[in-house]
């Protein structure tokens, strides 16, 4: 049996995770990540295209490099729940168009309250997701940035 050996390619991989817990949050080179940063208060968001030793970079920065001790925040981001936030608040703005051009052409009054109560609630529901799409790990006692270093075969 001839067993053909790959070169091992290194990859690192940023973790972010709770001491004390299991919860840990790996970010590998093309994820999405939303960082904040403690020397200029910049919140920096975009596409992982570069980890290194102690640094990594962010598409949106344009090659500048965020040191991991210089992150305060790194924001969690769910995107299936950002998508339904969108979807509920064009689906109230819909609904209440429809319901202003059917009063319009039954020659009954346009803006009912009805129509505003069906369509703001879709709207406000819109509106609660997408404040829920997101969540902000605050790094230091608790949670912790490291930066792996893996082999892949």
């Amino acid at each position: 049996m001839i067993i053909f050996s790959i070169s091992s390619i290194a990859q690192k991989t940023l973790l972010v995770e709770k001491i004390g817990r299991s919860s840990k949050y790996y970010y590998h080179v093309g994820d999405k990540i939303k960082v904040k940063t403690l020397e200029n208060k910049t919140v920096y968001n975009g596409v992982l295209t570069e980890i290194r030793d102690s640094s990594i970079t962010i598409s949106s920065i344009s090659g500048n490099l965020i040191s991991v001790a210089d992150i305060t925040y790194v924001y969690r981001q769910f995107p299936g729940i950002r998508r339904l936030g969108f979807y509920l608040m064009g689906f109230g703005g819909v609904i209440f168009l429809v319901i202003a051009v059917n009063n319009l052409i039954n020659n009954d009054q346009v803006f009912t309250q009805y129509a505003f109560i069906v369509s703001g609630s879709f709207i406000g529901a819109g509106l609660i997701s997408l404040a829920l799409s997101e969540k902000r790990y605050k790094i230091g006692t608790r949670w912790k940035v490291k930066i792996l270093d893996g082999t892949l075969n």
